[in-house]
C-alpha cells in the first residue's frame, strides 16, 4: 500500500506503462513517452492504451494509433536521440471517460520493482505464438490471471 492519499489504478484495459521521469521535466507528457523505446512492437501494439508515469504516478494516457521503428524519417521532430533498434508511436488522446479512469492514480507496487532500469512495463503479456493475451491482476499483493485471446 502506498504512504500517501492517491490511489492505484486498477487496470481494466490492457496498457503499457512508461516510465517518463528523465524526459517529463523539458516536454509534454505526450512527447516524453512517445519516442523512443526498446519494446517488441507485437508486444506492445496489443495495448489499448499507452500510459506515461512520472515518480510512479500516471500524468498522461494516450492511444497509439501506429508504433514505428524510431528514425529521423520516422519522428523528424527528434533529431538529436540516438534511436537504433528503438520504436516510437504516432497517437492521440485517449477518450475523455479513459483519462478520467487512470489520470492521477499510482502505480501499484506489485508493477514497479524497486531497483528494475526497464521503463517499460506491462499489466499483460502476449503470446504471438498462440495469438492470446495473458492479463497480470494482482489482488491483495497476489498476482491472479485474466485470459483473453487476442484478435
Amino acid at each position: 500500500m502506498n504512504n500517501d492519499l492517491t490511489e492505484d489504478a486498477i487496470f481494466e484495459h490492457n496498457v503499457v506503462m512508461i516510465n517518463i521521469n528523465a524526459s517529463i521535466e523539458d516536454r509534454s507528457a505526450y512527447h516524453a513517452v512517445r519516442y523512443a523505446w526498446k519494446v517488441n512492437p507485437k508486444t506492445v501494439s496489443q495495448a489499448e492504451y499507452v500510459l506515461a508515469v512520472a515518480h510512479g504516478k500516471i500524468v498522461g494516457v494516450f492511444i497509439a494509433d501506429k508504433w514505428k521503428v524510431a528514425t529521423l524519417e520516422n519522428f523528424p521532430e527528434y533529431p538529436n536521440v540516438a534511436a537504433e533498434g528503438r520504436f516510437g508511436f504516432v497517437g492521440r488522446d485517449a477518450p475523455k471517460e479513459i483519462i478520467d479512469l487512470y489520470m492521477g492514480k499510482r502505480i501499484s507496487s506489485d508493477y514497479r520493482k524497486k531497483g528494475a532500469s526497464n521503463p517499460i512495463r506491462y499489466n499483460y503479456e502476449y503470446n504471438a505464438r498462440k495469438n492470446s493475451i495473458v492479463r497480470k491482476v494482482f489482488s491483495n499483493g497476489e498476482r491472479i490471471n485474466f485470459r483473453k485471446k487476442s484478435t
